[in-house]
Formats: C-alpha cells, structure tokens, sequence
C-alpha cells in the first residue's frame, strides 16, 4: 500500500468472506498485538499474515481493509482480493474444519449396564405396561 497523503494510526484488517458475502474471519495487526502504524506521503506498508485455513469444502474471498480504530474511519478496502477454492474428501459441513476423526467406537451389552440412552427411547418404541420395549 502506497500512501497519498500523511495517514496516521492505521491498522490492517484482514477478513475472509464465504460465498455469500458473509464475514467468517476477521483479524487485523492491532488484535494481533501490533501498533498502529503511520505513513507519509509516497511511503509504502507492507505486511504478511500467516494463517492456517481449517475450512471446509467452498469458495472464500480474503480481502483487506485500511482502517483507524480511534475514528472508526475506513481508508481503503480490496473486497476481495482473491479467490480460494477449497475442496475435501471428507464431508464436513459448516465453517471451519476441525478435523473430526473417530477415536473410539463401541456396542454395549445389555441392561445390566445402565446405558444412560436406551436406544428404544430414543427411537420411540413404548410398550404399554413400561413405557418402552
């Protein structure tokens, strides 16, 4: 970014938007515990963000915003800057990609057990003198 004029206490906001234009991610070097920064006519700001995207399978567009938190003031915004296609073999759906494996799996025995859900509860089946069967 190349500044036109003196600008001071800008930040760098950097935000992810889904395929419908909604905001999934938003960060800027402020929240990220860096001053704000000032450029002179002609100076240009430079600055690289590292993310580790745990999405699930869409179309998301990175953007940028210069912005001055103490005026609430936008200077200049590139919505988007790009385009990430992300695609996955696994089917997760929702935002973000946490991951999910299976660890652990099980069949019970039977009553002596005290499952704490009876599948036939959970299913509906009643048996009229106890309720299920």
């Amino acid at each position: 970014m190349t500044a036109r004029a003196r600008c001071e206490k800008l930040d760098l906001t950097l935000y992810i938007l889904n395929d419908k234009h909604l905001i999934i991610f938003d960060t800027s070097t402020q929240r990220l515990g860096h001053d704000s920064f000032t450029l002179d006519e002609g100076s240009v700001f430079s600055c690289t963000f590292e993310l580790q995207l745990d999405m699930v399978s869409g179309i998301y567009y990175p953007s940028a915003l210069i912005w001055r938190y103490d005026t609430q003031t936008k200077y200049d915004e590139w919505e988007p800057a790009t385009t990430i296609y992300i695609s996955a073999e696994d089917d997760v759906k929702g935002v973000v990609h946490c991951s999910p494996k299976v660890v652990r799996q099980e069949i019970r025995g039977g009553m002596d057990e005290n499952p704490t859900l009876i599948a036939g509860n959970a299913c509906g089946d009643r048996d009229a003198d106890s309720g299920y069967r």
